[in-house]
């Protein structure tokens, strides 16, 4: 889609160079097979001064779902963890330098905390086997094995009163331009 066009779908015409206003990455570039190609591709398809931004896990102690990502990943034998690192570009500085690395020029940035809540436990392992860790630890360890270790992790974050699972997330985000 040609830049200006307010109803951007990413998928359509992502061969273009320079097709997009935005580029918006939400938890999503550090799950890309190579985060920083990730990024010089959106770089590649945002317009001149179009913005990019990233958001993603703030480092891995901030966030109460660091629990449940490293009880999933602990079913993977290391042979087979391959490129799921959820945390690549949390640390500071990380996500900025992948950012400038791709050409582009920060201008902003922060955090938002954000807090995961469900109604149950069994809501929060439907939720958790949804996601892209809790698939891929299914598909080496099997939805038994994985839903038995998320109801021992999440029962650390679930109130004995109501039975409702909440984990407090700190997510950072960067926008940049492309210059």
């Amino acid at each position: 889609m040609p830049a200006g066009d307010r109803d951007v779908n990413v998928m359509a015409d992502s061969d273009s160079d320079a097709a997009f206003d935005a580029v918006i990455g939400v938890n999503a570039f550090q799950f890309a097979g190579d985060p920083r190609r990730a990024l010089r591709e959106a770089a590649r398809v945002a317009h001149p001064q179009a913005r990019v931004v990233a958001s993603l896990f703030a480092a891995p102690e901030r966030s109460q779902g660091t629990a449940v990502h490293e009880a999933m990943s602990a079913l993977i034998p290391a042979a087979q963890a391959d490129d799921h690192a959820p945390y690549a570009l949390s640390a500071p500085g990380h996500l900025e330098a992948a950012l400038t690395g791709a050409g582009l020029r920060i201008v902003d940035r922060g955090e938002v905390v954000c807090t995961w809540r469900y109604a149950s436990a069994g809501e929060a392992v439907r939720g958790f086997l949804a996601s892209a860790g809790g698939a891929r630890a299914v598909e080496v360890a099997g939805q038994r094995a994985v839903r038995d270790v998320l109801r021992r992790t999440v029962a650390q974050f679930e109130d004995p009163q109501t039975g409702a699972v909440t984990l407090t997330n700190t997510f950072r985000w960067v926008a940049a331009l492309r210059v």
